[in-house]
This record gives structure tokens, C-alpha cells and sequence, in this order.
């Protein structure tokens, strides 16, 4: 397996520590990608900015204090304290973008499935796994919908992919490393930034990966434009669709 190689996708992809090392002292790492190009410094607890999106990822820590809000509390009612870490997590990371607009106490409550109500203005979304959380923020000026995902750079089960992918996905899936993981968290990232418009659910098979042209396709009509990056420890995806 090469030490760096560029996917269908044109996704940086991080294969050894070495180069691990090196990405993380460089003075700016790129995403790139799906169309895009995104160029950041330092991604741990970073903040980075690409034509009105900025988006930041933090570690999840167990002793991490604040991030909900009292009036966010009782939307937590029944999770788990994991869910709940986790969550914290990923409002810490939001409300350091959402300060920048002097809303950093806006109340983003936990709506399963369909993400927060984001202040006027703005458009945001949230993703966390067990390792990382990940929030991103834009303006709905520039931007109908967004969406994030963050997932461990890991191959997905088998079992799983079988319910991901559809024909035309399926020999990057099972050809290309974390091929799978890839399309996932691509149509995750993609659901959150359909839903804001037009608010329909949708299965994983909902979703088309156009692998000639960077971009999402949706049961009901919607394209987004994607954008990722992959090191050695999480996959992280955004889906655009311009306003």
C-alpha cells in the first residue's frame, strides 16, 4: 500500500505515522476533493474557513465541562453518557465558530435524526464518533444546506457496506482503502444537508455517490458538492449545497 495516495474521491490519505507527524507540524494541511480544495492549519481543535464554511474538530474528553446549555439539557433526557460526552464535545467545537458571530449561547437542542434549529443567518451541522467531534457553520446566504460527518478511518463491516452502497459504488467500496468508511460517512454528511431543505428522510441507498464529478445525488433531487479529509485516525466529510 503506497504511503500517500490520491483516491477516485482525491482524497489525501495519510497511510503512516511518519507522514502522520509531518501533516500535523505543517503549517497547513489540505483538504481537497469532491471539487474542492480546502486548506487548514493544525485540524486538531483548528478552525478553518473555505468561501463561508468554517468547520472545526476536537477530541471527545470524558472530563470536558460545559458545551450544553441549561435549556439544552432536557432535550438529553434518556441518552447515555457516552451520547452525552460526546455531544458536549461536538457543542464545544460548534459554539467556538458560533462566538465568531456573537451567538455562542444560542440554544442548539438535541433533535434525533434532523440536527438543531441554527441562529438567523447561519447554517450549521454537528457529528461526533467515539474518538472525535466535528462542527461545521455557514452562512445560509451562501449556503442552502450542510452537512458534516466524522467517522474512525476504519474499513466498514461487510454487512454493513451491503446496506450502503448501490451497483455503481461498489467497486470503489471493496477496491479502494476505506473505500466503504468513505461512501458512509459521504452519505451521512449529505442527509444532514438534503434534510435542511427539504426535509425528507432518507436510507442510505437514497443517496448516489457520482464518482465522475465529486458530488452527492438524493432520491428527491438534491446535489451536493463534497469535500473530505482522511489522516490516520478519522475520516471527515462535508456535503454543500449552495443557497
Amino acid at each position: 500500500m503506497p504511503r500517500t495516495l490520491s483516491l477516485i474521491f482525491k482524497v489525501v490519505v495519510v497511510l503512516d505515522r511518519k507522514r502522520a507527524g509531518e501533516v500535523a507540524s505543517s503549517t497547513c494541511t489540505r483538504w481537497t476533493g469532491f471539487g474542492m480544495t480546502l486548506y487548514v492549519s493544525e485540524f486538531e481543535n483548528m478552525t478553518t474557513n473555505y468561501d463561508d464554511v468554517s468547520v472545526v474538530r476536537r477530541r471527545v474528553l470524558s472530563e470536558d465541562v460545559g458545551g450544553i446549555l441549561a435549556e439544552e439539557i432536557g432535550s438529553f433526557k434518556g441518552c447515555s453518557q457516552s451520547v452525552l460526552v460526546r455531544s458536549r464535545a461536538a457543542r464545544i467545537a460548534v459554539r467556538k465558530l458560533l462566538r465568531e458571530h456573537g451567538c455562542s449561547e444560542w440554544p442548539l437542542l438535541r433533535r434525533l435524526g434532523i440536527g438543531p434549529c441554527w441562529p438567523p443567518g447561519l447554517i450549521g451541522s454537528l457529528s461526533h464518533c467515539d474518538e472525535y467531534a466535528a462542527a461545521a457553520l455557514a452562512s445560509s446566504g451562501r449556503y442552502s444546506g450542510i452537512g458534516i460527518d466524522i467517522e474512525p478511518a476504519q474499513p466498514l463491516a461487510f454487512d454493513i457496506l451491503e446496506r450502503v452502497i448501490v451497483p455503481s459504488e461498489k467497486q470503489f467500496a471493496l477496491t479502494t482503502p476505506y473505500g466503504g468508511r468513505l461512501l458512509f460517512c459521504a452519505k451521512e454528511a449529505t442527509y444532514k444537508a438534503a434534510y435542511s431543505i427539504d426535509r425528507q428522510f432518507l436510507e442510505m441507498h437514497d443517496v448516489e455517490i457520482d464518482l465522475s464529478c465529486n458530488k452527492a445525488l438524493t432520491r428527491y433531487g438534491q446535489v451536493a458538492n463534497l469535500v473530505a479529509h482522511i489522516d490516520l485516525e478519522t475520516i471527515t466529510v462535508l456535503a454543500l449545497i449552495k443557497a
